[in-house]
């Protein structure tokens, strides 16, 4: 009468589950954490990012409003927007006139224009930069800066101005009429 009961073998595929409630624990924690964090990217991915990319480009045209009111305005006053002048090879290069520099700048001053942080460009219908103001800390992405060379003063730093990237970005805007596309970025929705 001293029979023990069979024991029913669990299947090896579960021997995890089998063994000291330590296990079982950090198996549940690791679980949690992963659902966690899966969450996490999920909602900063698919909720906040559509609502911030809204807020950029909702200021970046409160800004592009005000250069382009501050540029009519000063067509309509017959200022002339851009002039031709020699650079050092004395090549003739198109710049924006030292008149609109001061209606931007005085934008600026005035608080209509904000620049902190951004990097703006315009360029004519050549796809050739004509004014450039770059208040990136690290730089703008778009005008890739590199090392010239060491100077007098220390390491001077330049861009491109006219670079490969940046005139296929322009290339886009005017052809689309949009900032809102370019090439090599996704499109905002």
């Amino acid at each position: 009468m001293n029979e023990k009961p069979e024991i029913i073998e669990c299947d090896n595929g579960l021997r995890w589950l089998r063994g000291n409630i330590r296990r079982k624990l950090t198996l549940f924690v690791v679980v949690i954490l992963i659902m966690v964090i899966g969450l996490f990217w999920f909602f900063s991915v698919y909720m906040l990012q559509p609502t911030y990319q809204r807020s950029i480009r909702a200021d970046v045209a409160v800004q592009l409003a005000v250069v382009t009111s501050v540029l009519d305005g000063a067509m309509a006053d017959g200022v002339p927007l851009l002039v031709l002048e020699a650079d050092e090879s004395g090549v003739l290069q198109t710049r924006a006139s030292d008149e609109v520099i001061a209606l931007l700048n005085g934008a600026l001053k005035e608080g209509r224009l904000v620049l902190t942080g951004r990097c703006l460009e315009i360029a004519d219908r050549r796809l050739h930069s004509v004014l450039r103001v770059d208040n990136l800390v690290p730089g703008c992405l778009l005008h890739l800066s590199y090392e010239a060379g060491i100077g007098p003063d220390g390491v001077k730093v330049s861009s491109e101005d006219n670079g490969e990237f940046v005139t296929l970005v322009r290339q886009e805007v005017f052809r689309s009429g949009s900032y809102e596309s370019v090439p090599g970025k996704p499109v905002w929705r």
